[in-house]
């Protein structure tokens, strides 16, 4: 039996070539047996002493052999051998068994690889397989003169087709795993297409079962569609393995490489080094620098191509040599991909068209019911989002009274932007295109249109976005001139589906038009109504209000509610100077005002209107020549655009109304009509605060007669000075509205300091009785001119020095006054009277015209003091009285009895005999002198004259 290398039976001696022809490593011993077998039965049978079995690739590149060498010489591995592959393919040549029994005279002896052993006669026959190897089976003689014959050549032929046959046999065996693999993943592409699955859920599954199932390390699915008039790119719909973050939704240029792939019926072989792009992403190329060989299987038809599977391997992957195996086993594969996409998009086809046809019915409701335009708008951009999948949709109308070149975003849905809803912009070329001529625009890639020139503050969020349609607001002449902006994401399924709906969006803006028209006159003939409204109701509450700080809040209200402006403000002109005007009241923009003598003189517009009694429109307040707002209302005013000044005149101009919207606000286009029925307003309101104004000061002159009344009768009887200077304290503030009120008294004895016989009022701590302050500011010189004080601005005014308890109080407050209480009958200044409002507050306006009736509770203060001072001097007299009555009945009955006692006990003494009875009187009689004295001095005290000692005998 003959022996190969190294004594190696010939079974063991077979190699496996790689593609570069090099020897890789040794064929396992259970890869190939019976080839093995055969090469040696072949040298058996035909007496060779060379026998070679070779295979090779599509290439005719060697990729397995075995070989059988002369005995006792062992042949050298062939794959060891240079030029094995073209010595295969010289062989290759005739389809035809060979039979060559002069080698040296045939021209295929060029091709025997050097190193191989001498070959004198040689006789072949080629090996075909059914996986796509060829190969070849010879035997050869080294000596020269041995032959082959006819029957070698049968012998070789037949066992060069075992040799195949055992090829294909061992490929099934072998393969059966990887069959049974796909096969299961075949299985589960038919449940797939069994079951109800998505279209993005079964791509993603197909997918990843070619992964399973081809060993790849990258797949992906594709989708072709149009983004331009040039040939189709590619959106991947579906990736797995390596780089499938990357993949995932990306757009894939149309191309040579494409192209190719799209317009075959079968797979083709790439490798990706190939048909990378300069132009590819940066954040592509660390992943497929790592991939080499590929495999692309085209979807669909070359008439009607869909997409593609590609598949990629690494280069060192072991199963990249099998991709022309895979390319047979991928179509199920592509058929499964094919069905999905073309279901899916029947089924997408089908769910647009009900959803288009539902949307126009809602639309057409629309026309049936009373719905806010700006309702209608929002409706509109919400529900063409849900139709389309669109990623933005804007509802945008021309600003027929606006700056020029401008538009208002009224509705904007999508991209985060909802808060640009109601924002004027400048408006880009296309758009002005399509409200001037009504026809539509569509750009294929509205982020790198040139045309837009979008805004450095959208830039970044449209950056998203590819396909966008503008479809004119074809409405009646006098409707809103605007139109419908819808636009998808870049490479999204969506934008793909929403090419094809053009016509059915050109449809829907007309019926959107339509209802946008509808409901604007609905909401006119609204408004309309609602002015009527309000102005009855200022005409119905004249006979009933009598506050007129609540009518002055009802008409702002009324007047925002009704107009939907803004900004709101009541000015009243001055009547104490020509020029000067007080804000009243203010609303907007989240603040509420009311002010009472808030003076303002740097508005040009305001005085225009009050002087000319005719209203001042401006269409852009802030850029209006005459725009001088007062600096504490500039950041509110800012965004205002349309304003309007309307004089307020009841018999007379009394002051304007002033309202303004915002710039693009939904309310601005209905204002500027409205100029007729706000002067209308305007004169109702004047109406109501002048009515409400005269009951005002008629019920508050009533007040203060009841309360200076009361204060006369509370002071006719008995008057204690702490409580009537209380209960003048107390109807000061109850009657004037003050926020504090006090009075501080003038102490005879001591100069330097005031009595405090009451304060009381916000943020003022407790008096104690009897508190003193130091005697300054604006009291002591009150006091010291006897003239009151009066200040708009009492905690700014010179002098103004209050105690450090009660300065946090005084601070807050705007008017201020200061009176003295005179003496009615003198000159004498008995202390003052103080009352203070805080800044802006409800009764500071009303009070700066009561200065009088301040002045008069001053008095009642003063007449209170006189009185209590007469009452104690009544006391004192009374008691004077009393005393001289006391003096005399002592002076007429006692000192006259005591003195008779006093006479007879000297009589006594005179007739007594005894001594000792002499003298017991004698000391009666002095002890009755004593008593005499203290007697006659108790009558001169009560008599007012007191004797420096009242023990003195000498004073009686």
């Amino acid at each position: 039996m003959p022996m190969g290398k190294a004594g190696t039976p010939p079974g063991q001696t077979a190699s496996r070539l790689l593609a570069q022809g090099r020897l890789d490593a040794a064929i396992d011993q259970q890869r190939l047996p019976v080839l093995r077998g055969i090469v040696a039965a072949a040298c058996q049978l035909t007496g060779g002493g060379i026998g070679v079995a070779l295979l090779g690739n599509a290439d005719r590149e060697v990729v397995e052999a075995a070989s059988v060498g002369p005995p006792g010489r062992p042949l050298e591995s062939p794959g060891e051998l240079p030029g094995l592959d073209a010595f295969l393919a010289a062989l290759l040549v005739s389809p035809q068994p060979l039979l060559l029994n002069e080698v040296r005279a045939h021209q295929s002896r060029h091709c025997i690889p050097s190193g191989h052993p001498h070959v004198a006669s040689l006789v072949g026959a080629p090996v075909r397989t059914q996986v796509g190897l060829t190969g070849y089976l010879y035997v050869a003689h080294e000596r020269e003169g041995a032959d082959f014959s006819a029957d070698d050549v049968r012998t070789l032929a037949c066992l060069a087709s075992a040799a195949g046959l055992a090829v294909d046999v061992y490929h099934l065996v072998t393969d059966l795993p990887t069959r049974l693999r796909w096969l299961d993943a075949i299985a589960e592409m038919v449940h797939l297409l069994r079951g109800d699955v998505g279209r993005e859920e079964g791509l993603e599954a197909v997918a990843g079962l070619l992964l399973a199932a081809t060993g790849a390390d990258s797949a992906a699915i594709t989708h072709v569609r149009k983004v331009d008039d040039g040939p189709p790119g590619a959106f991947v719909e579906a990736a797995a393995g390596l780089g499938s973050e990357l993949l995932n939704g990306a757009y894939l240029p149309s191309g040579h490489f494409l192209a190719t792939v799209m317009g075959s019926d079968h797979p083709v072989e790439y490798d990706v080094a190939q048909i990378r792009s300069p132009t590819m992403p940066a954040e592509w190329r660390p992943t497929l620098s790592v991939l080499g060989p590929g495999l692309a299987v085209p979807l669909g038809t070359t008439t009607e191509p869909l997409g593609a599977i590609f598949l990629a391997w690494r280069p060192d992957s072991p199963h990249a040599s099998e991709r022309p195996r895979v390319s047979t086993l991928t179509i199920p594969f592509a058929r499964t991909a094919t069905l999905l996409l073309q279901r899916h998009e029947a089924q997408l086809f089908r769910t647009r068209q009900q959803r288009w046809a539902d949307t126009s019915a809602e639309v057409t409701r629309l026309l049936l019911t009373d719905v806010e335009p700006h309702q209608v708008m929002a409706r509109a951009a919400r529900r063409i989002r849900e139709i389309s999948w669109a990623a933005y949709a804007a509802v945008v109308l021309a600003n027929d009274f606006g700056p020029p070149g401008t538009v208002t975003f009224d509705v904007v849905d999508g991209l985060g932007l909802e808060n640009t809803s109601g924002t004027q912009a400048r408006s880009p070329r296309p758009l002005d295109e399509v409200i001037g001529s009504g026809v539509p625009l569509i750009s294929t890639d509205m982020a790198h249109d040139d045309r837009f020139d979008l805004p450095p503050e959208l830039r970044e969020a449209f950056s998203v976005l590819g396909l966008a349609m503008l479809m004119p607001l074809r409405s009646a002449p006098g409707g809103d001139r605007g139109a419908l902006i819808v636009a998808w994401r870049r490479g999204s399924s969506a934008e793909r589906a929403a090419r094809d709906d053009a016509p059915l969006l050109e449809s829907f803006a007309d019926q959107f038009a339509l209802a946008l028209q509808r409901a604007r006159a609905n909401e006119e003939r609204d408004r309309r109504q609602r002015w009527l409204d309000a102005c009855s109701e200022l005409t119905r509450r004249l006979a009933s209000d009598r506050d007129q700080e609540a009518t002055i809040r009802r008409v702002m209200r009324l007047l925002r509610r009704v107009s939907g402006a803004d900004f709101g403000a009541i000015i009243k002109a001055d009547p104490t100077a020509s020029e000067a005007m007080s804000l009243v009241i203010v609303d907007g923009y989240g603040v509420r005002r009311h002010y009472s003598h808030h003076l303002i003189s740097n508005s040009q517009n305001v005085r225009a209107a009050i002087r000319s009694g005719r209203a001042v429109v401006s269409e852009d307040f802030v850029h209006d020549p005459a725009y001088d707002p007062p600096p504490e209302m500039a950041d509110n005013l800012a965004t205002i655009g349309l304003t309007m000044i309307i004089p307020m005149a009841a018999g007379e101009v009394s002051g304007a109304l002033f309202a303004g919207w915002r710039h693009g606000s939904p309310h601005e286009r209905f204002a500027r009509h409205e100029l007729a029925l706000l002067e209308t307003f305007a004169d109702n309101a004047a109406l109501a605060m002048q009515r409400t104004q005269v009951l005002d000061e008629r019920d508050r002159g009533d007040r203060w007669l009841e309360a200076t009344s009361e204060m006369a009768r509370l002071l006719i009887g008995q008057v204690d000075r702490d409580e009537a200077m209380a209960l003048v304290i107390r109807q000061l503030r109850l009657t004037s509205g003050a926020d504090v009120g006090g009075i501080l008294l003038v102490d005879p004895t001591d100069s330097s300091s005031l009595r405090v016989a009451g304060f009381e009022g916000i943020d003022i701590p407790p008096v104690a009785p009897d508190a003193r302050i130091p005697r300054g500011g604006l009291a002591a010189r009150a006091i010291a001119t006897g003239q009151g004080i009066v200040s708009e601005d009492y905690s700014h005014h010179g002098g103004h020095d209050p105690p450090v308890e009660w300065r946090d109080a005084i601070d807050a407050l705007g008017l201020g006054m200061m009176m003295p209480l005179v003496a009615a009958d003198e000159d004498d200044v008995l202390g003052v009277l103080f009352a203070g409002w805080r800044r802006d507050s409800p009764s500071e306006r009303l009070a700066r015209h009561e200065v009088q009736e301040i002045q008069t509770f001053a008095d009642l203060a003063s007449l209170a003091l006189q009185r209590v001072r007469t009452q104690d001097d009544r006391v004192h007299l009374r008691i004077l009285q009393d005393h001289e009555q006391i003096a005399h009945e002592l002076h007429d009955a006692v000192l006259q009895r005591l003195f008779a006692v006093g006479l007879r006990l000297h009589g006594a003494a005179s007739a007594s005999a005894e001594r000792s009875v002499s003298d017991r009187v004698e000391q009666a009689i002095q002890d009755l002198d004593q008593t005499t004295a203290q007697v006659r001095q108790t009558i001169k005290r009560l008599a007012g004259d007191d004797p420096t000692d009242p023990t003195d005998p000498a004073g009686g």
